[in-house]
């Protein structure tokens, strides 16, 4: 135990395993406890990511969890995805939603398919 009862343990910066075996297991419905027993960490370390997470609107109540982490195919960051389909984070498919909608303003004016 550090000073005024803090541990070291809760200093310790969350890996991404951590971090996915944290949302697997608290999605199943168990306890923190039980997540820093299998973790092998502090109970108020994972009591502080799981507030963290909620903040964040990446964990809901126990069962309403609908996606998961991925790396994004075209930048390699970490985001929340909603299944397979979702392979892209929200920065790179904003990018590619304008490079399209251009795409479509050359064609249009240039009319290059004749139409």
């Amino acid at each position: 135990m550090g000073i005024w009862g803090w541990s070291r343990v809760s200093k310790m910066r969350w890996t991404d395993q951590e971090e996915d075996i944290l949302i697997v297991m608290y999605d199943m419905g168990d306890k923190p406890a039980a997540i820093a027993a299998r973790l092998d960490t502090d109970i108020w370390r994972v009591y502080n990511k799981i507030r963290a997470f909620r903040a964040l609107n990446i964990l809901d109540l126990p069962g309403t969890i609908k996606w998961t982490r991925r790396h994004c195919m075209t930048c390699g960051e970490r985001f929340r995805s909603q299944g397979i389909q979702n392979r892209m984070c929200d920065d790179c498919r904003l990018i590619e939603r304008n490079e399209t909608r251009l795409d479509e303003d050359v064609i249009r004016e240039f009319n290059v398919f004749g139409n």
